[in-house]
């Protein structure tokens, strides 16, 4: 399936994203998340949409993807993330649906099917999900929100498919959306969240298992998805971010020591829209994939 050309984004600032690709009209899709998961070096893309279905579109390097490979999930997976959950060397699907408790971990073969899967039972449904190794026991651990609580839980992975008790850490506010990351280049992963009173808070994390609220952006509305990649080129994590019914996104550039820039907005064609990034043609640049309800759109970034 080639990519076609649609339409270009209409930026307020000067950040080099080149062109905007439109691709598929499908189902609702509920939840998107890139990733290389048959080995190929090339990232393809994974859906899950309203028809209880995961949808794979393997890329072929070139700008190209396959038609989809799809999976039944008995579930709709309304957010989904990747991460070597079993430390076999292949990336796993990890997926919630925000209207019921559990996780759901599909473990890939390596060849970018998916056989085997578990069911970690929660106490209530989650509204974000994270995969990262918090104990620095070489082994990914699950960090969760629950709805409408002021904190987020850890679930330890104790390998074999078993995870510990929940850890819980209170936050300032409200919690709707997380992301793990070390955003000082001190190699200790910090947190960046989204909270209900429409914020984005930089914590950061002082290596003793403290975390330091860091800096607070209000915004204009309710954050549904958040990216952390270098976007420039400075060796230093950037913030981007979507919201739930608007029709733009921000970036935050990373000045260092945990300051950041004023955000630097960009106009979608449609409102509501989600983020995922990874190099989907191929040039060693990450380029940023916008999900719209119906639509894949494709934004080519050119870093100087």
């Amino acid at each position: 399936m080639l990519i076609d050309k649609d339409y270009f984004l209409v930026p307020y600032g000067n950040l080099p994203f080149e062109n905007e690709y439109k691709s598929m009209n499908d189902t609702h899709v509920l939840s998107m998340v890139i990733a290389d998961l048959n080995g190929d070096n090339n990232e393809d893309i994974i859906m899950g949409n309203t028809n209880n279905q995961l949808k794979i579109f393997f890329n072929y390097g070139i700008g190209e993807l396959t038609n989809p490979k799809i999976y039944s999930t008995n579930i709709s997976i309304s957010h989904m993330i990747t991460g070597d959950m079993n430390n076999d060397g292949k990336l796993d699907i990890i997926g919630i649906n925000k209207n019921n408790a559990g996780i759901n971990i599909f473990y890939n073969n390596g060849d970018g099917t998916f056989i085997d899967k578990i069911f970690v039972s929660t106490d209530y449904p989650i509204t974000d999900i994270n995969v990262a190794d918090m104990n620095k026991d070489n082994k990914s651990d699950i960090i969760i929100i629950y709805y409408l609580m002021d904190d987020i839980r850890i679930l330890f992975n104790m390998s074999n498919g078993e995870f510990s008790d929940q850890i819980m850490y209170r936050t300032y506010d409200i919690p709707s959306i997380l992301k793990i990351i070390d955003l000082n280049n001190d190699n200790i992963l910090d947190l960046i969240i989204g909270d209900q009173k429409e914020n984005i808070n930089i914590i950061l994390n002082n290596g003793n298992g403290r975390y330091v609220h860091q800096m607070t952006y209000s915004t204009k509305d309710k954050v549904n998805s958040i990216l952390s990649i270098d976007i420039n080129n400075d060796n230093k994590v950037d913030i981007i971010y979507s919201f739930e019914s608007t029709h733009d996104f921000h970036v935050l550039l990373n000045i260092g020591n945990g300051i950041f820039s004023d955000p630097i907005i960009y106009l979608t064609k449609y409102r509501g829209c989600s983020l995922s990034t990874g190099d989907i043609n191929n040039d060693k640049q990450l380029d940023i994939i916008v999900r719209c309800y119906f639509s894949l759109i494709i934004l080519s970034v050119q870093c100087n």
